[in-house]
């Protein structure tokens, strides 16, 4: 019984640090996409290169797992 006290105590923590991450995450985003917009374009690239809106959602996933 303790066991479970303990782990649902911890949850607004986990959520304090999960909401902190993504919030440097989204700043972070917003302070490189100008350079972004406009050097990775021009970049040759191979032809396995995923597309560009694939980034977002699958960094998403592997960043909160």
């Amino acid at each position: 019984m303790d066991r479970v006290r303990a782990t649902a105590a911890g949850l607004p923590v986990y959520g304090l640090f999960l909401a902190l991450y993504l919030a440097v995450a989204a700043a972070g985003s917003v302070a490189s996409s100008y350079g972004l917009a406009v050097w990775y374009p021009a970049l040759t690239k191979p032809a396995f290169n995923p597309p560009g809106w694939l980034f977002a959602p699958v960094w998403t996933v592997l960043s909160t797992s």
